[in-house]
């Protein structure tokens, strides 16, 4: 068994006692901490352990800041989601206006088609006739002028 003096015991003590001391300071520095405070400014304040040994961690205040940062980051999400959506929404209804406005031209297009076809087959037998009556004219007038000659 080790023995110790007075003096060293009460020593030991008292170091104890300033140990004991400065970790509930640190800790009441970690505890009413503030966002963005601490040594580095980044909201983490040290603890040192009964080791001696100290660690960085984050105090309530910026633990509280970074979740309500969160929740807006995805309060933001969901907005952005919506208005996703709605131009998705936008989106598929002007694709259906644009396939009807095709269908509609392709009708269209059909049509003037027929009509062409149908005007064409119209100006083919129109010129038939219209080589039809001057042959008939021409014989007329052929038979006119033999019949004037003799």
């Amino acid at each position: 068994m080790a023995h110790f003096s007075n003096a060293e015991l009460a020593q030991a003590i008292a170091d104890m006692i300033a140990i004991d001391l400065s970790m509930k300071e640190e800790f009441v520095d970690w505890l009413a901490g503030t966002v963005g405070g601490g040594p580095n400014t980044d909201g983490k304040y040290p603890l040192t352990d009964y080791l001696g040994e100290s660690t960085l961690v984050t105090c309530p205040a910026q633990m509280e800041e970074d979740v309500d940062s969160e929740v807006t980051g995805a309060a933001g999400h969901a907005t952005d989601a919506e208005t996703a959506q709605t131009a998705a929404e936008t989106a598929e209804t002007n694709a259906e206006t644009a396939q009807a406005a095709a269908e509609a031209a392709e009708t269209a297009s059909v049509s003037a088609k027929d009509a062409s076809v149908s005007a064409r087959a119209d100006a083919i037998s129109a010129r038939q006739v219209a080589i039809a009556q001057a042959t008939a004219a021409a014989a007329d007038a052929v038979s006119t002028a033999a019949d004037a000659v003799s």
